[in-house]
């Protein structure tokens, strides 16, 4: 016998009043952390041990998610510093299991003392029975007081004990060979009970919400457990609920469940593996489409064009039942849906003006030479620096947290470019954000004081290029440059961005050769028999590594390699490489801003080498 009837009073351990959640059990609870309390005050010791091993017990998590400690997600030796739990919290709890009456309690007791048995023997068996067959009283009370549930969470509760009993089901020796049948059978009869469990009028569509969820169970037990007749009545009843989440396209997520648990069971029932799981495919396939042709006869484009995305991306992962032109139809399907949206103003665009001080946007300095080199050196400071830009964004995230977790889609046009779907690359997203504004900034700045230098001073493309002296350009790449930065200052910037932009990856190429990289790839058969050498493509080539055994990235250093991919070939920064290389560049790639970036990159690059060579200089 324990103390504790005598602590709380012998109500604490009368029946629970069902239906009542298995885990945060507040009745209870409250009693005993008064209790806690008065005894802490009053000094008693024995009788606050027992009441910290009292709440322990009831504070364990009886049906955690998978991978997930019962310990309320922490370690045992955590849990039981806190709850100053002891070796003789088990047989304190194997006790408070025989003298209560309480079955949520049992069940929280009898889980402790399961956790900390040692996993042997007929007593560990026979303990998982008791704990078994305490979960299935825990069903029958809940549904027999279901009248007391306005909140309608019985559903809730009984699967979670589902959840807790699954695993002792399924283990060999706990349920009897004869009682298998038994338990499948009361396991399909509370499945056909939950398309009766009380709801809101306004609710029909959760009529089949736990049919799914409680069916699965049956997979718990032995195969032949179930009946020819037990499973027909179950994949009856899945069938049905799948018609019922049909006649419904926004109940996709009801229809998917029901696919997956027919499966399930199906598979487990002994069908071919592969037929079952191309029906299971093509039913989620088709819930997904309904979904997104409802919203696109609603005039929902943005959402309809994420429906067929998800379409999209099952089709992918599941390539061996579906054609090519399942995949060019939902290409097509998302790229009309998303014109649509931005056709229909579905985003609402929004633009934040500030003003910086003009003073702040022009290097002009006396004279031309001394321009080129201020701006030269300032391209070298202005490598947006990304570890302090997150600390920012950190910063930020904290005052808004709802935002810093939303779902984001970063979209062009007929495409998406980039999905971010937690809060890490959220965090990766605003920051390349942040950078790239301001590289922008200093790209305005540079066009700005070319364009006021060469008035003032004289300044001419011959200036420009000076800085650029330690790439060791040949006079064919100087051509390109200096006519570059001759429209970049007649402000010619669409003339200015593409010449530019495409030279900093063919001046990349040609100093990594120079220091040994192999920057093309061999093709031994490119499909008819013969072979081929290519370049590498530019992601490929910013991660080769150099003969001395640095990745390019440690090479130019982890912000200027950041800020390259970001400004040349990152679909969510400004991407000018590939938007110019592939001929889908719009005015808007071809700004003063982009001209100035263009520029700047080209004097990062230059002074990275100067920076290098210096060292090997100094090491020799």
């Amino acid at each position: 016998m324990t103390r504790t009837a005598e602590i709380l009073g012998s109500d604490y351990d009368a029946p629970a009043q069902l239906p009542e959640q298995l885990e945060h059990y507040a009745p209870k609870r409250g009693i005993a952390l008064a209790a806690l309390k008065r005894a802490e005050a009053e000094g008693d010791a024995a009788t606050v041990e027992v009441l910290h091993w009292e709440l322990g017990l009831i504070d364990l998590w009886l049906s955690p998610a998978k991978g997930v400690s019962p310990y309320r997600g922490g370690t045992y030796e955590a849990y039981a510093k806190q709850y100053r739990i002891s070796e003789s919290t088990v047989a304190y709890g194997r006790e408070r299991a025989k003298e209560t009456r309480d079955v949520v309690l049992k069940l929280h007791y009898l889980s402790f003392v399961l956790l900390r048995s040692e996993p042997r023997g007929r007593t560990w068996i026979e303990l998982q029975w008791e704990l078994l067959t305490s979960c299935r009283e825990y069903v029958s009370g809940c549904i027999q007081g279901s009248k007391s549930d306005p909140a309608h969470s019985m559903a809730v509760w009984i699967d979670s004990a589902l959840s807790a009993a699954g695993p002792l089901m399924a283990r060999p020796g706990v349920i009897r060979n004869e009682a298998y049948a038994e338990w499948s059978q009361w396991i399909l009869g509370l499945a056909e009970e939950s398309l009766t469990f009380p709801r809101e009028e306004k609710k029909e569509y959760l009529r089949y919400r736990w049919l799914a969820d409680y069916l699965e169970h049956l997979t718990d037990l032995p195969a032949s457990a179930a009946s020819p007749a037990l499973q027909e009545r179950s994949l009856g009843l899945l069938g049905e609920a799948a018609v019922f989440y049909e006649s419904n396209p926004l109940e996709d997520v009801g229809s998917i469940r029901v696919a997956e648990a027919e499966a399930k069971l199906r598979r487990h029932w002994g069908e071919e593996g592969d037929k079952v799981h191309e029906r299971k495919v093509r039913r989620t396939f088709a819930a997904i489409v309904r979904r997104a042709e409802f919203f696109e006869k609603t005039g929902k484009g943005f959402i309809a064009a994420d429906a067929f995305r998800e379409a999209r991306q099952l089709v992918e992962r599941e390539r061996r039942f579906f054609t090519a032109d399942d995949i060019a139809q939902l290409q097509r399907a998302e790229q009309a849906a998303l014109n649509r949206g931005l056709e229909a103003g579905e985003i609402i665009p929004f633009k934040v003006s500030f003003k910086v001080p003009s003073q702040l946007m022009d290097y002009t300095q006396e004279t031309p030479d001394k321009t080129a080199v201020a701006l030269a050196e300032q391209a070298v400071r202005k490598i947006p620096n990304r570890k302090e830009i997150a600390e920012h964004v950190k910063e930020t995230s904290t005052q808004t947290p709802l935002l810093a977790m939303a779902r984001r889609t970063v979209i062009s046009p007929g495409k998406v470019v980039g999905e971010s779907k937690s809060p890490q690359t959220n965090l990766d997203l605003d920051v390349e954000s942040r950078a790239m504004l301001q590289a922008s900034l200093f790209g305005a700045a540079v066009s700005t004081t070319v364009a006021r230098a060469a008035e003032a001073t004289g300044l001419t493309e011959e200036h420009l290029i000076v800085p650029l002296f330690p790439l060791a350009l040949d006079e064919d790449s100087l051509l390109f440059i200096r006519r570059g930065c001759e429209r970049l200052i007649a402000q010619d910037f669409i003339s200015a961005t593409h010449i530019l932009v495409l030279r900093i990856e063919d001046i990349l190429r040609r100093h990594f050769r120079r220091l040994g990289v192999d920057t093309t790839e061999f093709k031994a058969d490119v499909g008819d028999g013969t072979s081929r050498t290519d370049d590498v493509p530019f992601g490929k080539l910013m991660r080769l590594t150099l003969p001395d055994g640095r990745s390019v990235k440690e090479y130019l250093g982890s912000d200027l390699w950041e800020h390259l991919d970001s400004v040349l070939n990152s679909q969510t920064g400004l991407n000018l490489r590939n938007e110019i290389a592939h001929g889908l560049a719009g005015p808007q790639h071809c700004t003063a801003e982009s001209a100035g970036i263009a520029l700047a990159l080209l004097y990062q690059l230059a002074y990275v080498v100067w920076l290098s060579s210096r060292a090997g200089t100094e090491t020799e």
